[in-house]
């Protein structure tokens, strides 16, 4: 007989929302206030985490801070794994030069096809 583990729940959501919270006043503590940034979410689940970002700055600063989102399909490293995979939409609100822009990403930030993307992505602005 097979035994199936029971779900381990890591985070609950009021845990998520503290930690949400706690990253978005680290990102203000690096930048020294909302001034100049720019939130991309890398998608799928990198997109609503901005949102989320976003609304936690805007709650500690009282500023909106933009939104946008950046697709990473052809620079993925498993490709060749999964070549079906449709291009998504690259939605950057204004310019990046002069910001400091904030790649957020629903993994772990260590692993996943967009590792090695950050010192290159500029083109991907236009």
């Amino acid at each position: 007989m097979t035994r199936t583990a029971e779900p381990l729940l890591v985070l609950d959501a009021d845990d998520v929302g503290r930690a949400i919270t706690r990253i978005a006043h680290e990102i203000l503590e690096s930048n020294h206030g909302p001034d100049g940034l720019l939130l991309l979410g890398i998608p799928r689940r990198g997109v609503p985490l901005a949102h989320r970002l976003a609304e936690a700055l805007s709650t500690a600063e009282g500023v909106d801070v933009p939104v946008g989102e950046l697709d990473i399909t052809m620079y993925r490293d498993d490709l060749r794994k999964r070549p079906t995979l449709p291009v998504g939409r690259t939605r950057i609100p204004g310019s990046v030069d002069d910001r400091v822009v904030v790649l957020v990403e629903g993994r772990v930030a260590a692993v996943g096809p967009w590792a090695e993307l950050s010192p290159e992505w500029g083109h991907l602005a236009g």
